[in-house]
């Protein structure tokens, strides 16, 4: 009886660790895969697409959380951000103003 409580114990420990493995991570943001199922909440008020290196002063070396800010700000106005893997010279991005036309960017 005693055996069979060790093993059971074993079983249940063993269990909850094969389990919490394969638990989702709920820290990181993820990307579920697909397009815009809805038309966005706003309308979109920017004025024009722009694009270039992110900076902030002479700094293109950003953290995590000021390239955060950055897209949020622009997407609540309304654009379309592409961001593109960091080079040397900083992190490129492509705003998109659905509002003009694409011969309009800046």
């Amino acid at each position: 009886m005693q055996n069979l409580r060790c093993y059971l114990g074993i079983m249940a420990v063993a269990t909850v660790s094969v389990l919490a493995q394969n638990a989702p991570n709920t820290d990181k943001v993820t990307v579920k895969v697909g397009g815009p199922s809805q038309p966005p909440l706003a309308i979109a008020s920017c004025k024009e697409s722009s694009y270039g290196n992110l900076h902030h002063g002479h700094r293109t070396k950003l953290t995590p959380e000021e390239i955060g800010e950055y897209i949020s700000r622009v997407i609540q106005g309304g654009n379309i951000v592409t961001v593109y893997p960091e080079t040397k010279d900083g992190i490129f991005v492509y705003a998109r103003c659905p509002n003009v036309e694409p011969k309009d960017v800046r």
